[in-house]
């Protein structure tokens, strides 16, 4: 199943918590401004005793109460979720300083463009209906300390991490002028990250890209991740 964009889901999630907030808000206003009705024969207006007048009053004010805690309680829910779907760049991992020592190339023929260290190569994979593009040092025969790629196609899949034991991290980060959400396992202290966005490509073919990569240290990780805000469409 295509993961659909973060933004998206918030902005949904968003508009229905909005709506359950109006609707109670509407409630609790009709509710204070009406006049609660019970039959005769279930008050007791004995002297000494509370007239029916008290009674409804009472019995209003308890429902008024209410009614206000439920509207406070959910405006706090529907604002600290507002807050969340809007959390700003979490820019700790993000190595500004890094991006001078990175070249500029081009992703295949595309009009996308991302910078990688000048001794790492990008290599292309087309399928029927999606690209898959790679980044990894040219001299093949060191071992990489981090290797990246990104999937540009219309049916884009998360990978597991290796095994259950890995730790599960969440972070978010600028790619192609957006938020994106990404998920890091921390599997004995080797990484792996991964997000889906929306491509912003307008082709119809391409409509995702799954950006991915592994990295042997926290160091490697945010050249990773710091490599990945680089993307920019021309």
């Amino acid at each position: 199943m295509p993961a659909t964009t973060n933004t998206g889901f918030a902005v949904r999630r968003a508009s229905v918590l909005r709506m359950k907030v109006l609707s109670i808000f509407e409630h609790w206003f009709f509710a204070s401004t009406f006049v609660l009705k019970i039959p005769p024969a279930k008050l007791r207006t004995v002297s000494g005793k509370r007239t029916q007048t008290q009674l409804i009053q009472r019995i209003n004010m308890k429902t008024k109460t209410k009614l206000k805690l439920t509207f406070l309680l959910t405006t706090f829910l529907f604002v600290g979720c507002e807050q969340n779907n809007n959390k700003k760049s979490d820019n700790s991992f993000i190595d500004n300083s890094y991006i001078k020592e990175l070249v500029e190339r081009q992703i295949g023929e595309s009009n996308y463009y991302i910078s990688i260290p000048k001794d790492y190569t990008l290599e292309a994979t087309d399928g029927p209906d999606f690209s898959v593009y790679y980044f990894y040092p040219i001299d093949t025969t060191i071992i990489a300390n981090f290797s990246g790629g990104f999937y540009f196609g219309n049916h884009p899949s998360q990978f597991p991490p290796d095994s259950g034991s890995c730790k599960i991290n969440n972070s978010k980060s600028k790619m192609l002028d957006e938020n994106a959400d990404w998920t890091i396992y921390n599997c004995n202290d080797e990484y792996a990250i991964q997000t889906i966005i929306d491509s912003k490509s307008g082709e119809g073919w391409n409509e995702f890209i799954h950006a991915f990569g592994r990295a042997s240290s926290t160091v490697d990780r945010n050249k990773l991740l710091t490599i990945f805000t680089t993307m920019k469409k021309k």
